[in-house]
């Protein structure tokens, strides 16, 4: 159960950063095209400043939203003994 909670807080955490770091989904689905372009590819399309602003944004939507799920797993047992047993 302590899991399955910590989940849904780490999911929690990245629908509220979804809103805060992206515009929309075709802005998020930008980022992980420029994500999964790599720089060689972008620094010949004089893409490079944008490639490196868009995965910066989805490496700390990702980054923030997993600690915020590995902190609720450490922390929920204190604040909450039910979860614990």
């Amino acid at each position: 159960m302590l899991i399955y909670a910590s989940i849904g807080v780490g999911l929690f955490v990245a629908l509220i950063l979804f809103k805060i770091v992206f515009e929309d989904f075709d802005d998020f689905i930008d980022c992980i095209k420029f994500w999964l372009q790599g720089d060689f590819i972008s620094m010949l399309t004089g893409e490079r400043e944008e490639y490196r602003w868009d995965t910066l944004r989805i490496f700390l939507w990702i980054a923030i939203s997993g600690a915020g799920g590995v902190c609720a797993y450490f922390q929920l047992p204190k604040w909450f003994r039910v979860l614990s047993q």
